[in-house]
């Protein structure tokens, strides 16, 4: 094995680990950005479960610390 050939090899093997890396980085850019917009969806729907048969009251509404708050949910069968 030549001086030459052992650079090439080196060099094939940096450039395949900067391939897989950059294909990892995109890879977790793509998660990231799926779960950000699924995260989105979940916070903005304010009717993320509604069903006939349940009532929840209040549908809305924050509770602080050290409060208290009475909800009420009703089943119809």
């Amino acid at each position: 094995m030549s001086f030459d050939d052992f650079e090439d090899s080196e060099d094939e093997e940096r450039d395949e680990k900067a391939i897989m890396q950059k294909r990892q980085k995109k890879a977790e850019l793509q998660l990231a950005r799926k779960y950000k917009n699924i995260r989105k969806a979940i916070d903005d729907d304010m009717l993320l479960f509604q069903d006939e048969i349940f009532q929840i009251e209040p549908q809305t509404g924050e509770i602080w610390p050290n409060s208290k708050m009475t909800i009420t949910i009703t089943f119809i069968p």
